[in-house]
């Protein structure tokens, strides 16, 4: 159960991969959330909103790996 919340977290760090490989393209098909808030951020230089993106999506991945520790523990506890 664990591991499987450490593998998605594991798939947002996939950045350098697709950077190296393939750059985020043909256009954007290979480009990832992270890699999008990259060039945002650092890229088209606008850090402020760059910052807010990245602060929304440990928003989501904090409340989807809250809501799926408690659906383990509660199947675990049964």
């Amino acid at each position: 159960v664990t591991a499987l919340l450490i593998r998605i977290i594991d798939a947002f760090k996939v950045v350098d991969i697709i950077m190296v490989l393939t750059g985020g393209g043909p256009g954007q098909a290979t480009e990832s959330v992270t890699l999008a808030i990259y060039r945002v951020g650092v890229k088209g230089g606008d850090l402020a909103f760059g910052s807010s993106q990245a602060y929304f999506l440990l928003l989501i991945m904090l409340i989807f790996g809250g809501a799926f520790l408690v659906m383990s523990r509660r199947a675990m506890s049964q």
